[in-house]
């Protein structure tokens, strides 16, 4: 997260157990420096094709599993969900066995790349399937004023988790 919101998100945590904050950059490999662009509409690596005001800072990249391994407690997840403007294949890289131990994974993906560089929603695909998941749902579709879709969040369960629904149509499901 920018640095700007630290306050409001320790505050959150303040009456919250089990949170942990990792105000770091996740990336696929640990010490790649980058130039990060902080915008109100969403900061990214990737920058973005619009007006909005920027600044850029440099900043270096942990992985998941490095960041997951620093904060005892979270050394198992259940459920990744991750929205960082683009940069979700870098992140899902980085995760090392948390991923091969996760069950379900919701991830922003996007349809147009409206942050330069960024992969689309049939990378993300891709990768998740590689990596044994599954497409269970659509979240949210999310469009431009030219009602163009632009972004949608996509939730994975894990092939063979109990969430998987069953193949067969019957008088609980029909």
């Amino acid at each position: 997260p920018q640095a700007q919101w630290w306050p409001q998100l320790r505050d959150v945590m303040s009456h919250t157990s089990g949170l942990a904050l990792a105000p770091d950059l996740v990336g696929a490999t640990d010490g790649v420096a980058v130039q990060f662009i902080e915008m109100s509409t969403g900061s990214s690596v990737f920058e973005e094709q619009s007006d909005a005001p920027r600044e850029r800072v440099m900043k270096t990249t942990k992985t998941l599993a490095t960041v997951l391994g620093e904060h005892p407690g979270f050394e198992r997840i259940d459920l990744l969900k991750i929205d960082v403007q683009g940069s979700e294949l870098e992140v899902l890289k980085g995760a090392g066995d948390a991923l091969a131990q996760c069950e379900c994974v919701l991830v922003e993906c996007s349809l147009i790349q409206t942050n330069t560089g960024c992969p689309l929603v049939t990378d993300v695909i891709a990768f998740l399937v590689a990596h044994d998941f599954r497409m269970l749902d659509i979240c949210t579709l999310v469009r431009r004023r030219d009602l163009a879709l632009w972004q949608t969040d996509l939730l994975f369960v894990k092939n063979g988790s109990p969430l998987v629904p069953k193949t067969t149509l019957d008088s609980t499901n029909w």
